[in-house]
């Protein structure tokens, strides 16, 4: 399981073209050829009968601090960084055997700067030419080796931010527009619904005023009529009973 294991779903990694794994696979042999070829190991005595060493990840993990300051940090992860480091170990002794046999010291109960000088005397007493100078720029190798899982990892969250996030950012922005164009149209309906009730309320209260007025005026209308028909009928009726021919 690779690094990137930890961190991306097999569907993630289905997206992946076996070309693109098998290019990384050639860098990398490629880079390693690189570092070894600047990284010179250190040459062991002559019939030492010395074997290589084992390392342990498990045992460099333990021997490695796994909180940071800067955030939360994975114990998995630094796990299979230092499987990597194991598997992309450089000939002769470095800083992982020096840390491997450092951590092997550990149940001696000396702070880590005395383990490892411990296990650096033991490593040059066999290996004449291992040196600080030598240790130290394994440790650069390593880091490199570190940085090119880095950018790895980059390339890969960098996808998947794409592939779960891109187009949906998109999608999210165009209802964002949406929305806010139906809330101006809501707005704009909302005047003209609120103009419209204030009008029907003017209209409703001079209809009734109109209605009561007219109600009014017809009665007085009628009534005058009325009135005034029946003083004719009056009239008619004295005109009748006058002494005339």
């Amino acid at each position: 399981m690779g690094l990137r294991d930890l961190f991306f779903k097999d569907d993630d990694k289905s997206k992946n073209s076996a070309n693109e794994l098998n290019d990384g696979a050639t860098r990398r042999q490629s880079d390693a050829a690189q570092n070894t070829t600047s990284y010179s190991a250190p040459e062991p005595q002559q019939n030492s009968g010395q074997q290589e060493v084992h390392i342990n990840p498990d045992l460099l993990l333990k021997d490695s601090a796994i909180t940071s300051e800067n955030g939360e940090v994975s114990e998995a992860a630094m796990k299979q960084l230092w499987q990597i480091m194991t598997d992309r170990n450089l000939p002769g002794p470095d800083m992982l055997e020096l840390k491997n046999f450092a951590a092997s010291l550990e149940s001696t109960g000396m702070p880590k700067d005395k383990r490892y000088e411990a296990a650096f005397l033991m490593l040059s007493s066999q290996y004449p030419s291992f040196n600080k100078a030598t240790l130290l720029a394994s440790v650069d190798t390593y880091i490199g080796y570190v940085k090119e899982e880095q950018q790895n990892g980059r390339q890969q969250f960098n996808q998947k931010k794409q592939m779960m996030i891109g187009d949906q950012l998109g999608k999210l922005e165009s209802m964002k527009q949406e929305a806010a164009s139906l809330k101006a149209q809501i707005e704009e309906l909302q005047k003209k619904y609120d103009s419209l009730q204030t009008a029907i309320g003017n209209m409703d209260v001079e209809i009734s005023n109109s209605t009561k007025s007219i109600a009014h005026d017809e009665e007085v209308f009628n009534n005058t009529i009325n009135h005034f028909i029946g003083e004719l009928e009056n009239e008619k009726v004295v005109m009748s009973n006058l002494n005339i021919k």
